[in-house]
């Protein structure tokens, strides 16, 4: 694929500035200047692996980004398991579409992004739907239907779509939808049952 050929082209150009490199320190110690052999080598080495590395990351970023088919790996209740003080890691603790509208009840989905190139990091708009009358928004005082917010994903796996029960005002009996939008490509969608008990 396009990112391999990448690689092996920017491995080569290494190989091929480091025998230069060499090769000119070759023939400066056949001049009897070896006492700034080393030096040259050490300077020559350090600017061409800049410039690979610089012309790598050049390359990767004008890479047009080429989108393939979304699997969803996992999908149901996640809980937050930190096992370290800052970061948390989201654990799915329960496969399931039906949800119960209780505070603190976390949902959603792990989805895998096939395309190219991989790793290259994209803005997806992620939609959420609501059951009517839809949930409350303070900010204009009304209900609304949806909300939709933008997010960084990767194109490979570990994406994670999910939305968690903070206020009362959000526990909506019914079907929630969430949707991942890349410009106007509908990766992926996901349907969910709130039900309170």
């Amino acid at each position: 694929n396009v990112l391999q050929n990448g690689i092996v082209i920017s491995i080569i150009l290494c190989f091929v500035l480091v025998i230069i490199s060499v090769t000119t320190a070759t023939i400066d110690l056949f001049k009897k200047e070896s006492s700034k052999v080393s030096s040259k080598i050490a300077l020559a080495l350090n600017g061409y692996v800049l410039i690979v590395v610089i012309g790598f990351a050049v390359f990767m970023f004008l890479m047009p980004v080429n989108i393939g088919k979304v699997n969803i790996s996992e999908y149901g209740r996640f809980q937050k398991v930190y096992k370290q003080v800052i970061s948390g890691e989201l654990t799915l603790v329960e496969k399931t579409d039906t949800i119960v509208a209780q505070i603190g009840n976390r949902f959603g989905f792990k989805y895998e992004i096939d395309g190219e190139p991989r790793g290259r990091v994209i803005q997806v708009n992620v939609k959420w739907s609501y059951p009517s009358p839809g949930r409350w928004d303070s900010a204009s005082s009304q209900y609304k239907s949806s909300s939709t917010y933008q997010s960084s994903n990767s194109i490979g796996p570990y994406n994670y779509c999910g939305y968690k029960f903070d206020y009362q005002s959000e526990l909506i009996p019914g079907q929630w939808i969430c949707e991942v939008w890349y410009d106007d490509i509908n990766l992926c969608n996901k349907k969910f049952i709130v039900i309170v008990k």
